[in-house]
């Protein structure tokens, strides 16, 4: 029997459904129907189906939270929306201008509900006995995608796996991925979706079609900040978006941890210097002891407040502020330290936060260690 002969076993693909990440901004990517970015490679895909070559497999590459689910999920409803009799263009024989489903078609709720038989979700899985997810795709969760493909579609049309944090496909992953991906059945699309591209087999590489995703514009970050945090202040939005350098699942994720209020913090920490006050420290380093989520946040907005300081160079500090506080400290600051003063501490701080995720120091004393870091003689 041929890898993918067919065969009339039951089989449910929509098992790993919750492995999607849903910090699009605007509930989970299969129900999020707003894609925005995504124009060009959205036309290159639209004319290999106008000319019936749409790719078996492709790789959805880019920065975490710029909407590369949202799209996979987006191709997948158009694709499965074809009908299964009536030619590439359906009873219209109409080629194609964009992927766009109409809200009621039944397509759109089944795939939002993780029922569509002809879809299948492959990614990282829940480990009950870790209390957790998983650090990588198992290869059993890739070895289910054969039985789906061996099954005739169930609606006589496309079938669609999708691979969500591809970059988590192991060795053994890979290796079983390559078996499907060598002998593709007919009408069938495999989608990886990844922000680490390169870490795929060359094999796997060199069999899939490489979309990159750009980060998103400020006006569609903008647009897509009111749609998924409406109650947030549109100042408090405009800081969201300016700390998430167009990724709008940072954004949100950001804000769901407290971002404002930590930005807040670290500037009210940062216009202390070249000295700062102890006790101000030893509050902080006590608040983000306390919380766990508040101590990733900061340390990212802080190493990203170094890289930014170090990239500033000559221009004027509204320029690369936030607000209007931090351009005062980024003015004054600018007159004390140097370049190279903050590329030392950006590097000193890093080596602290990877010696603490090594050896699980602790956070205190971590954030401790890392504002006598920044103060300058």
């Amino acid at each position: 029997m041929a890898l993918f002969d067919e065969i009339e076993e039951d089989f449910d693909p929509a098992g790993s459904d919750e492995a999607i990440e849903k910090s699009e901004g605007l509930g989970a990517p299969k129900d999020n129907l707003l894609s925005f970015g995504c124009e060009a490679v959205e036309q290159t895909l639209l004319k290999r189906f106008n000319a019936d070559r749409f790719p078996h497999a492709m790789v959805f590459s880019g920065p975490e939270g710029v909407g590369k689910a949202t799209f996979a999920f987006r191709v997948a409803r158009f694709l499965l929306s074809q009908e299964a009799a009536g030619g590439m263009f359906a009873a219209e024989d109409i080629p194609a201008e964009s992927f766009d489903v109409d809200p009621s078609n039944p397509v759109v709720r089944r795939v939002s509900s993780g029922g569509h038989a002809d879809l299948m979700v492959v990614g990282r899985v829940y480990d009950e006995k870790k209390g957790s997810v998983s650090n990588d795709i198992p290869v059993e969760e890739v070895r289910k995608i054969t039985p789906f493909l061996r099954k005739t579609s169930s609606e006589g049309g496309w079938r669609v796996v999708i691979v969500d944090e591809a970059q988590h496909l192991n060795r053994s992953s890979q290796n079983a991925l390559l078996k499907i991906l060598e002998e593709p059945p007919k009408k069938t699309v495999l989608i990886l979706i990844t922000d680490q591209a390169g870490r795929f087999l060359p094999t796997i590489r060199s069999r899939c079609q490489i979309y990159d995703f750009q980060v998103l514009s400020d006006e569609h970050m903008k647009l897509l900040a009111e749609k998924a945090m409406p109650y947030v202040s549109g100042a408090d939005r405009d800081k969201l978006i300016s700390f998430s350098e167009g990724q709008i699942g940072r954004a949100v994720s950001l804000h769901e941890c407290g971002g404002v209020e930590i930005y807040n913090d670290l500037i009210g920490l940062l216009e202390k210097l070249p000295k700062l006050d102890e006790v101000v420290a030893f509050e902080l380093s006590e608040s983000l002891g306390r919380d766990k989520k508040a101590f990733p946040v900061f340390s990212e907005l802080l190493l990203s407040w170094l890289a930014k300081m170090a990239r500033a160079g000559l221009r004027p500090a509204s320029s690369v502020a936030v607000s209007s506080d931090e351009a005062a400290v980024i003015s004054r600051l600018s007159q004390i330290y140097t370049t190279r003063d903050w590329l030392e501490r950006y590097d000193a701080i890093n080596r602290i936060l990877l010696a603490t995720d090594r050896i699980h120091l602790d956070t205190k004393q971590t954030v401790l260690d890392i504002i006598w870091t920044l103060e300058k003689d």
